[in-house]
């Protein structure tokens, strides 16, 4: 009898432990649907001056796992604090990215022709803001929820002056984002 109710006090006590040490439902991954655009140098940029644009991701949903997570007691929980929803990353990495003119760029990027070759990317784990890398050598650029990624292109126009940026976000799961830039102009 005192094994019984010595291992029915046991079994309370853990459930309440296990009970007090979860967290609420935290969701790992995130996705988004929309992006905003900011521009560094404005939107006149003098010939001679790069072009920098920040896009940053607008309507962050936060998604669950596949699979289900069943345990009596978490590990370490109760010596770490709860992760933040969205702690895993994304959940569906980007595939490509496309940035097309509405304009025509110079005679080897007509209007509605990929500049991914005219663009670089800046790193975001390089911290001095120095390193970037071109667009079409990283097809899997790196997204992290609350840090923009920072677009340059480092040429100036030699055609149209005024120009709107349509970038194009390809998800790995098929699904794109899509957004417009204001209008661009490059002034001598």
């Amino acid at each position: 009898m005192k094994r019984l109710l010595f291992t029915f006090k046991l079994l309370v006590i853990l459930l309440v432990v296990d009970a007090c040490l979860k967290c609420d439902d935290v969701l790992p991954y995130f996705d988004f649907q929309e992006m905003s655009f900011h521009y560094r140098n404005g939107k006149e940029i003098y010939v001679e001056q790069d072009f920098v644009l920040i896009v940053s991701l607008d309507d962050v949903s936060y998604l669950a796992n596949v699979k289900n997570n069943f345990s009596l007691i978490p590990s370490a929980m109760a010596t770490e604090p709860c992760p933040r929803n969205g702690y895993d990353g994304i959940k569906y990495p980007l595939d490509s990215i496309r940035i097309v003119s509405h304009a025509n760029w110079d005679s080897a990027h007509q209007a509605g022709s990929h500049l991914n070759d005219l663009f670089y990317v800046e790193q975001w784990w390089d911290y001095d803001g120095e390193s970037h890398i071109s667009l079409p050598s990283n097809q899997g650029i790196p997204i992290v929820e609350n840090k923009s990624t920072v677009f340059q292109i480092r040429t100036s126009p030699t055609q149209d002056q005024k120009h709107v940026f349509h970038l194009t976000y390809y998800k790995s799961n098929g699904e794109t984002v899509e957004g417009y830039t204001d209008t661009i102009t490059w002034v001598p």
